[in-house]
């Protein structure tokens, strides 16, 4: 899964109570407003850790180390989770 679309649903969580009501089913409404949060900082964290260790495994080449440059940007929005 592609970070954009992880980021996509994870923005799903700042519209939770538009959400609850109708037929949409993204992870926070799913799991709820907590522990939605929490399964998308997992699914962002278990990206990183992926591409990190198919790399390292010979599976993806080393350019694929690229998208750790996305990280800082990353983890300010895991902490905009947290607000």
């Amino acid at each position: 899964m592609p970070l954009g679309e992880l980021v996509d649903r994870g923005s799903a969580v700042s519209s939770f109570q538009l959400m609850v009501g109708s037929s949409t089913n993204t992870i926070p409404v799913i799991l709820g407003d907590a522990k939605g949060r929490q399964a998308t900082q997992l699914l962002i964290w278990a990206y990183y850790l992926m591409i990190t260790g198919l790399v390292f495994s010979g599976t993806l080449p080393w350019p694929a180390l690229l998208a750790l440059l996305s990280l800082p940007k990353a983890n300010r929005f895991i902490h905009t989770l947290h607000q």
